[in-house]
């Protein structure tokens, strides 16, 4: 098998045309001959086929054939240096299978790809090079990080004086594999074979024994000694020594011979008694028979319990044939012994399937308990008991119900053996009753909550009545109940029920009918009534169901009044007749026989009566409002139903005052235009019998709403008239340009239009519109005009521009309308001068488009940018690039500088950018530090790398500002189209990722997008949901590593670490997930977590004895930064118990340094606490002495960068010893991290550094392995 295809990295150099890959090999083509003819006269050269490679025809055997050779060959093919262990060439082959280009591998050693250890492969290589061996097998790790299996041949030539070796590599990845995998299958079949218990024999076609398991020697009582000789003679002796019929084995065996393609099935007999199984199967290889395999199972104990279950099974055979019940025995175990086919059925099972199972797999688990008490019952008193209801478990889990006995069963010693009894399946019986059951219940229950009346009457009275139909007649349900049915029925009614009496009793149900009933207060109730046939307590009646119709008859009645009124309304000319019309329909409703409408005129102060017919008094006539009920109901705005009572009330507060005849019933209803009452529809009753109700008052409620528009429209048709005349007079005042245009000029125009236009009145009215309209905008404004002529579709307004008599360009908003004038079309237009506005919004959408900082495009302008480059790309086939631009410590400058100096920066550093790209490009900002950079149109690929140097050298050059001299770098991340994606969300993502990988490789630096990039996000989002749940399960964990005081040689304290436990990944350390915390906000219930635990542990070894034990925590940037910081150290001290003394809380000196006044603050606040603080990592920041010397600190920490080198650097030695002497100057104490050897220690010690941490004294420790390690340590200093 060849190498794999080619990686990423050896495509692209072999595939640039003319590249400098290709140069290369035209440079050495002698060398490559050299190379290939030394190796042909050491081992010769063959192809494909295994010839020697022949010169092609026509070609001269020579160089430029080796070189053909080599750099076509499709095997892969090396030079090394076995001096050096370099590659001194390599073939294209092995460019692909490497995934690196011929300059790459020429530039590594062998070591570099041998997944060996460099004493392995230097033996290799003086073995290779002695020529004592020439054939290897190596793991190699190519380009991509994969390891691969290869076969190496190789041997020494001689080249330019100097020995090299020749190596052609085959890929046996696959082979290597598929070996170790047969190895595996065989030990498995082995193990198989071995571990079985049947006997297996292996005999070849000449009937020769290959193999046979100890199993099989065990079974025939064959001797070791004569399985180890391979005696077949004395091995068949022994066998046939045992067997009852010898004669009938070896026939068998004859038979088999003969037919090698037989399988063979039958039943030896031993002479002990002993019954074996014997298989027999042909062994194939290729499809052909190459031998026999025998397989033996012992089957004596099972062929003799087959016997006695027959004898029983023949035993009660007859007895149970007839029996249509089931039948079981069950031992005391509960292990079914016997029974017959009915017990099977009623289980679900076959006989061979129920036999030996135990009983309680069939029982529900529900009544396990009970039938276990019922069995012990009948096992201990001995008495049977009768049939007894189970719910039991069908094969499948199907529940069913049987009837089931119990009787003990004993054996010849009279000692109690199992049980009997016999099983009826009762589940249609039990279904039966249970859907009855359901079936009654579910009916009383449509019966109570059902909304219709349900009565049922036998023998003419009433035997059951549901809430609903006793609510209806106005009773309690045992008020109903023993009634007449009768009764309910109204008198009208009563022929047509006893009509549907006769029809029933003929055994024929009658459909609903409409009918009255009467309620108990006597009054009508409509209803639908249907009937039928019933069995009531097994007799037969009659059920009733009554709907209510009531409402709806009322509805009905009521829909077409409205509708008449509504007809008569929207038809009215003349009023009167509309009054007398109204008139009419109310009294279709209603008593009405006096009716009355009453209207009063505001401006006049005035009560008019336009419409009055009563039978006590006469039309009254116009008045000033008095204190009558029509005034009461046109004062309050609301409906009046006045009986003598309620009028007597009103009177006697002084509200009326008794006017007319006096009335029964007055009923009184506004008339209301909005919110304002403007009149009163009234009727009254003088006879007692006649009176009004809530319903009447609500309908005439209704009708008044109706005349009250119809009385509108009337006068809206009065102040139709009156309004033309306004409008002339408001068109001629309006601030707004208004004018008729008709035909071909203009009909009217108002004096704002003759001032928006420049034009004198008299002008315009010789003018054409287009005349004046801006040659932009005409054929819109034509087009528009025409369709609105022809009464097509168009929009109401718009906006264009015009131009006026002097030349001035205007915009106006018109908005246009299409009105009759003299029986002719004609557009009245309306215009306002918007100029100013425009303006605005021009300013407004440079606003919306542009950053307002620096004046570049903004997010919004950049994607639409964005998005139409790319569409054009993709149209022209051409290239364009995203530059993804983050300014490097702005943070920093703009905390520590100000936000007004930050601002200036960020605008020089745009006016940079812009000066670094075409005219064509887009430079955007995004927002903070952040900009963006669209560079369409590019020819070559090469060009964005120039661009991306240019503008990082633009920006390295001084910013002068305010009388400073500002520095900054910035990093870069760059995607192309359509290489890096196809739409400008996917390129801005990528060109991000890209950016943050400039990031990671120490700013400062552009970087261009690889897909390896997106994995490692994928990967990060996949870490960051995984650290989401960290917490929730536990998997974060504390380890503690000791620090020694030098000056005591105690433990002083330890410091906690933190480690998390990844369910896959294994133990993370803090730099593998805490930037991922800080960056997602996951640290901030992290941080509150470690201080409580951390504190927690503390105070326990002091409590076990080490009472002045400290505990060192680590807070991170952004816990630092945290408001509640003070609190929550607080409060971890306060639920822990541990002395503030004993905390020390760690600060990186970056993190101190970015905002030195708030770290100030803060470490004042924790040192009121009484915890002591401690700066970490100290000497690679950039921390100020100014702001050092103030920090209320008590501990430096050296970092181990500094420490690791101490004793071979002098730089690291005196960066340390200045540390130390700094500290004991500003009365600090030291610790040295990392120390890991004794020369180390003895550094520090000897410039009195005071403590130390590191593997040298203890590793971090897990908190029980910290507690042993404190007690074997004793007290702590």
């Amino acid at each position: 098998m060849g190498p794999p295809a080619a990686g990423p990295t050896c495509r692209r150099e072999t595939d640039d045309v003319g590249g400098s890959t290709r140069k290369a090999r035209r440079r050495r083509p002698s060398r490559i001959g050299v190379h290939l003819r030394a190796l042909a006269e050491v081992r010769g050269v063959r192809g494909f086929s295994g010839r020697p490679v022949a010169p092609p025809q026509g070609v001269a055997a020579g160089d430029d054939l080796y070189r053909q050779i080599f750099e076509r060959n499709h095997t892969v093919q090396l030079l090394i240096d076995p001096a050096s262990g370099r590659i001194v060439d390599a073939n294209p082959a092995a460019c692909r299978f490497y995934g690196y280009s011929r300059d790459e591998l020429t530039a590594r050693r062998i070591s570099e790809i041998n997944a060996l250890s460099p004493a392995e492969v230097t033996d290799a290589l003086a073995r290779a090079a002695s020529g004592a061996q020439t054939r290897f097998r190596f793991p190699q790790r190519l380009a991509s990080g994969q390891i691969r299996n290869v076969e190496v041949e190789t041997g020494p030539v001689e080249m330019e004086g100097r020995i090299l070796l020749y190596s052609v590599v085959h890929d046996v990845s696959e082979r290597h594999e598929a070996e170790t995998e047969l190895n595996r299958t065989i030990s498995l079949l082995q193990s198989t074979f071995e571990s079985t218990a049947d006997g297996i024999l292996v005999m070849n076609a000449q009937g020769r024994i290959l193999s046979a398991n100890q199993r099989f020697a065990q079974m025939w009582r064959i001797p070791p000694e004569v399985m180890e000789s391979k005696d077949d003679a004395r091995a068949l002796q022994h066998i046939l020594d045992q067997l009852k019929d010898p004669y009938h084995f070896m026939g068998r065996l004859k038979d088999l011979d003969a037919d090698p393609d037989a399988q063979s099935f039958d039943i030896l007999e031993f002479k002990d008694g002993r019954m074996l199984e014997r298989y027999s199967m042909p062994q194939r290889l290729d499809g052909a028979p190459v031998g026999r395999v025998w397989s033996f199972r012992d089957v004596t104990e099972r062929r003799q319990a087959e016997e006695a279950l027959r004898q029983s099974e023949e035993k009660y055979r007859e007895i149970l044939a007839g029996i249509a019940e089931g039948y079981y025995e069950v031992d005391l175990g509960g292990r079914l012994t016997f029974f017959n086919e009915a017990l099977g059925r009623i289980l679900g099972y076959r006989a061979e399937e129920i036999h030996g199972m135990n009983a309680r797999r069939f029982i529900d688990r529900k009544s396990v308990r009970e039938i276990y008490r019922l069995f012990k019952g009948v096992h201990v008193t001995g008495q049977p008991v009768g049939y007894v209801d189970w719910k039991i478990r069908r094969k499948g889990g199907a529940p069913r119900y049987v009837s089931a006995s119990v009787s003990l069963v004993r054996d010849g010693r009279n000692v109690p053996a199992g049980f009997r009894g016999v099983v009826i399946d009762v589940s249609e019986r039990r279904q039966a009753e249970e859907a009855l059951r359901e079936s009654e219940e579910r009916y009383r229950h449509l019966v109570e909550l059902s909304p219709d009346g349900i009565a049922i009457h036998r023998e003419g009275r009433l035997v059951f009545c549901n809430p609903a139909g006793a609510r209806m007649l106005g009773y309690q349900v045992e008020e109903v109940l023993g009634k007449l049915a009768i009764e309910f029925v109204h008198p009208a009614s009563r022929p047509f029920a006893a009509d549907r009496m006769k029809t029933i009793l003929v055994g024929k149900a009658v459909p609903f009918i409409e009918e009255k009933f009467v309620r108990k207060d006597g009054s009508p109730l409509e209803v639908e009534v249907g009937t039928m046939p019933f069995t009531f307590q097994n007799a037969p009646a009659i059920q009733v169901i009554i709907r209510d119709i009531t409402e709806r008859k009322r509805s009905e009645k009521l829909q077409a009044v409205l509708y008449r009124i509504a007809q008569t309304a929207s038809a009215v000319e003349d009023v009167d007749a509309f009054y007398e019309q109204i008139h009419g329909i109310v009294g279709e409703l209603m008593y009405a026989r006096n009716f009355y409408i009453a209207l009063y005129d505001e401006a006049a102060d005035s009560l008019s009566f336009p419409y009055f017919v009563d039978e006590m008094d006469p039309t009254p006539l116009p008045k000033r409002p008095g204190k009558g009920l029509t005034e009461y109901v046109l004062r309050t705005g609301e409906p009046l139903l006045a009986s003598p009572q309620a009028f007597a009330e009103l009177v006697a507060k002084g509200e009326t005052d008794l006017i007319g005849g006096p009335s029964v019933d007055w009923l009184g209803v506004p008339l209301k235009r909005g919110e304002k009452t403007f009149g009163v529809l009234a009727v009254q009753s003088y006879t007692e019998s006649l009176r009004y109700g809530e319903t009447d008052r609500d309908l005439l409620t209704f009708v008044s709403q109706h005349v009250a528009a119809a009385i509108d429209r009337k006068r809206a048709a009065e102040a139709l008239r009156e309004s033309e005349t306004r409008f002339r007079t408001l068109a001629e005042t309006a601030p707004s340009a208004i004018f008729i245009y008709q035909g071909a000029g203009f009909i009217y125009a108002n004096a704002s239009m003759a001032a928006l236009t420049g034009y004198a009145r008299e002008e315009l009215e010789s003018m054409n519109l287009w005349d004046m309209v801006h040659p932009d905008y005409k054929d819109l404004i034509r087009g528009r005009g025409l369709a609105r002529l022809r009464g097509d579709e168009a929009p109401m307004g718009y906006q264009f521009k015009i131009i006026r008599k002097d030349g001035e360009e205007r915009w106006v908003d018109f908005s246009a309308a299409v009105i009759d004038v003299a029986g002719r079309p004609a557009v009245l237009g309306t215009a306002f001068d918007i100029t100013k506005r425009k303006e605005a919004e021009e300013q407004i959408k440079n606003l919306a488009y542009h950053d307002a900082l620096t004046g570049l495009p903004n997010r919004l302008l950049f994607n639409d940018r964005l998005s139409v480059a790319v569409a054009q790309a993709h149209r022209q086939a051409y290239r364009l690039a995203i530059f993804f631009l983050d300014v490097d410590r702005f943070k920093v400058i703009n905390d520590s500088l100000g936000h007004s100096l930050g601002d200036r920066l960020l605008q020089g550093v745009a006016r940079r950018l812009q000066s670094s790209v075409r005219e064509g490009d887009t430079v955007a900002r995004l927002g903070g530090d952040e900009f963006i950079l669209l560079l369409p149109a590019l020819n070559r690929t090469e060009d964005v790398a120039k661009v991306a140097e240019k503008i990082l050298d633009s920006l390295k050059l001084p910013f002068r500002l305010e009388g400073r001299e500002l520095y900054v770098t910035a990093s870069m991340g760059i995607s192309l189209y359509p290489d890096d994606g196809a739409d400008a969300e996917t390129l801005i993502k990528n060109a991000d990722t890209a950016m943050y990988r400039a990031k990671e490789q120490g700013r400062d630096n552009y970087q261009l997008y690889t897909s390896a990039m997106n994995a490692t996000a994928v990967e990060r989002l996949a870490l960051e949901n995984s650290l989401r749940k960290a917490l929730a399960r536990d998997e974060l964990e504390l380890y503690y590593q000791p620090l020694l005081d030098l000056g005591t040689g105690r433990v002083h304290g330890v410091e906690a670490l933190l480690r998390w436990r990844h369910p896959e990944r294994g133990i993370l350390l803090p730099s593998e997930f805490i930037p991922l915390a800080e960056v997602t906000g996951l640290i901030l219930p992290i941080g509150p977590w470690v201080l409580r635990t951390a504190c927690g542990w503390a105070r326990a070894w002091q409590e076990l004895g080490h009472p002045h034990l400290s505990i060192a925590i680590n807070l991170s940037a952004r816990q630092f930064q945290q408001p509640d910081l003070v609190a929550q150290v607080k409060r971890a001290l306060e639920e822990t118990g541990l002395a503030p003394r004993c905390l020390d809380l760690e600060i990186t000196e970056t993190n101190a340094m970015q905002n030195a006044e708030g770290t100030i603050h803060t470490l004042r606040e924790l040192k009121a606490l009484g915890v002591r603080i401690s700066i970490d990592d100290f000497g690679i920041g950039y921390s100020s002495l100014n702001y050092l010397k103030r920090l209320p600190i008590d501990t430096l920490k050296i970092d181990q960068s500094f420490v690791r080198d101490i004793t071979s650097d002098p730089d690291d030695a005196a960066i340390a010893t200045a540390v130390i002497a700094l500290a004991h100057t500003l009365k600090l104490r030291v610790v040295a991290e990392g120390v890991e050897t004794q020369e180390q220690l003895a550094f520090l010690a000897a410039r009195h550094c005071d403590r130390m941490q590191g593997y040298l004294f203890s590793r971090p420790l897990q908190s029980q392995e910290c507690g042993e390690f404190l007690s074997r340590t004793g007290r702590s200093a």
